[in-house]
């Protein structure tokens, strides 16, 4: 018997998954983290440790960290103090990513964290500055990416880390097991447990190969239920506002025209014509003639980056696929993997199972966690749910639907995604703010029937007390 416990934390990340293994029950924890502003979020976090540390009494034999974003990572720091006192960690498995004696991580990672500290930078110009006049839902919507990445509340002068490198930090450290404290799982990896003969971890990503950049949907087919947009703009353009003349070659490529026809804005302001046209007497800060000016236009750009570090970051993110071999079942955890990141299981293989794909994984998935919280772009259709023809297939999303769509203007669930979840599962999905879908619904004629979804229920059960602050439970389990 397996069981799932999803912590209703709202828009957040948390599982918690219980084996039968040698010698007793087997615990591993998939993210622990919440979106910051959440509803009651510290208390909630607070809430979930303890009620983690009673049910496993103490013992946490692996913790899962999927990708350096808060909503799956910040309860590792806001309630380290309880996860040092109450529980013990045996292992903790990071993709290659995380690996500090990996080159290609080191340098992937530079590159990310060079890029949000630049657009952490940026954001401050443009919110301390009217003369840049970017809109109030702009600004909001860079400053959710920054609190994704962890840099949503102020940082000590002496400190420059994130949030999530904090908990990374802590994670790194926390693991009691001496011979393999830290793993840092490959894709195409299976990740063995002696504890656990038959559960298989398979490691699908994230990749180590070009596609790990690839977070858009192809533009002239589309590999999700919705195509997200726009092509993003180029990284280079990420850099710092200043009336400072900049002369670096990327400062040349992100602004228009040449050097020799640029102006800084100092040497505008002592001329008499720039004088007349963009300052005058009454308004010697030039906030009400800034409509004429261009010189920050190019700041606008810092939305579309703000998305791409987002998106660059979830497809990084440990996707697993777990076989109860007993059974054939296989339990699909994801994290917030985007389009590159799905792309690439194909051409995994394992070693013993050569004849094993991707494809017979997802063909045997009976329990799915929807990706980056029923987002447009992190679940993929042909070579994502589509291939999930499994019967008994369940899937959950972690989503605070109200909080997603009122507060954030997001659109999680996305409705083309939910509505084929709904028929793809027979109505069998869950949601963090304890909503299901309502049945019997015409709109989606597969539904089961009474007595199969009976079944479904009796294998669902909830926490009796409620999460802080919200009007649901603050766990659903699903047992298999």
């Amino acid at each position: 018997m397996t069981t799932i416990r999803m912590y209703n934390v709202g828009l957040g990340d948390c599982f918690l998954l219980r084996f039968e293994g040698k010698t007793g029950p087997w615990f591993m924890l998939i993210d622990c983290g919440l979106f910051r502003g959440s509803p009651a979020e510290r208390e909630t976090l607070n809430a979930v440790v303890s009620d983690i540390a009673q049910t496993t009494h103490g013992r946490l034999d692996v913790v899962v960290a999927t990708h350096e974003h808060q909503d799956h990572l910040s309860g590792f720091w806001y309630a380290q103090d309880l996860f040092r006192a109450q529980i013990q960690i045996g292992q903790v498995w990071l993709a290659w990513t995380e690996n500090p004696a990996d080159p290609m991580a080191n340098a992937l990672k530079a590159t990310m964290s060079g890029f949000a500290g630049q657009l952490e930078q940026t954001m401050t110009q443009l919110r301390h500055d009217p003369r840049r006049g970017m809109s109030p839902d702009a600004l909001a919507a860079v400053e959710s990416v920054l609190e994704f990445a962890g840099f949503g509340e102020p940082l000590a002068a002496d400190d420059r880390l994130s949030i999530n490198q904090k908990a990374l930090r802590f994670l790194k450290e926390a693991p009691t097991d001496p011979e393999r404290p830290v793993v840092y799982v490959e894709p195409g990896s299976i990740a063995s447990v002696d504890a656990l003969p038959n559960v298989r971890f398979f490691v699908l990503g994230p990749p180590r190969s070009e596609l790990i950049r690839k977070s858009d949907p192809t533009r002239s087919r589309p590999e999700v239920y919705h195509f997200g947009g726009q092509e993003r703009s180029n990284y280079a353009l990420l850099i710092p506002a200043s009336d400072e003349a900049d002369t670096t070659p990327d400062r040349r490529d992100a602004v228009p025209f040449d050097l020799s026809y640029q102006m800084s804005i100092a040497d505008a302001q002592k001329d008499p014509f720039f004088c007349e046209r963009y300052w005058n007497d009454t308004d010697p800060s030039g906030t009400a003639q800034h409509y004429r000016r261009i010189d920050n236009d190019w700041l606008y750009a810092v939305g579309d980056l703000a998305l791409q570090l987002d998106g660059d970051t979830n497809n990084t993110s440990l996707a697993l696929a777990i076989e109860l071999v007993d059974s054939g079942r296989v339990l699909l955890f994801p994290g917030d993997a985007q389009v590159g990141n799905w792309l690439s299981w194909d051409s995994c293989s394992w070693t013993g199972f050569p004849n094993l794909t991707t494809q017979q994984l997802l063909a045997k998935t009976v329990f799915y966690k929807v990706g980056h919280h029923g987002s447009h772009n992190a679940t993929l259709r042909e070579q994502g749910l589509e291939r999930m023809t499994h019967p008994d297939l369940v899937a959950m999303i972690p989503v605070d639907e109200t909080f997603a769509r009122q507060k954030k203007k997001w659109d999680m669930p996305f409705g083309g995604l939910y509505k084929r979840l709904v028929e793809k599962t027979r109505g069998r999905v869950i949601q963090a703010d304890g909503y299901t879908p309502p049945l019997p619904d015409p709109r989606y004629p597969s539904v089961p029937d009474a007595t199969d979804q009976q079944a479904f229920l009796n294998a669902l059960r909830h926490c009796p007390d409620k999460r802080p602050g919200a009007a649901w439970p603050l766990w659903t389990e699903y047992t298999i």
